[in-house]
């Protein structure tokens, strides 16, 4: 398996709402982990399985690629480098394209 480098680790933005317009229409997955203690439950991917945000420790996750081929719920999530994430996919929600109107805007 070839590994794809990461395109949106170094993204920066100037609020929180410019950033949820954009992950609205880049994310296409929804990973939620099940609960074991850890420092995050959910992570947004994009169509190649780069992590694009994760609820806590976004400064570590962001940036990983995913193997998307072969992640399934109530595994250990794969990583395009052979590692796992060492805890259980609850959900995986594949995200619709979405397509933004003229009147939706970030601030």
């Amino acid at each position: 398996m070839v590994i794809e480098e990461p395109k949106y680790k170094d993204l920066k933005f100037k609020s929180k709402n410019e950033f949820l317009f954009w992950l609205k229409q880049i994310a296409k997955y929804k990973i939620t982990f099940e609960d074991d203690q850890q420092d995050f439950l959910e992570w947004h991917l994009d169509e190649r399985g780069e992590v694009l945000n994760s609820d806590l420790q976004a400064f570590v996750w962001n940036g990983k690629m995913v193997d998307i081929n072969t992640m399934g719920v109530g595994r250990f999530l794969p990583m395009q480098n052979g590692d796992f994430i060492n805890h259980y996919v609850k959900s995986i929600e594949k995200l619709n394209d979405v397509l933004l109107g003229n009147g939706e805007q970030y601030e």
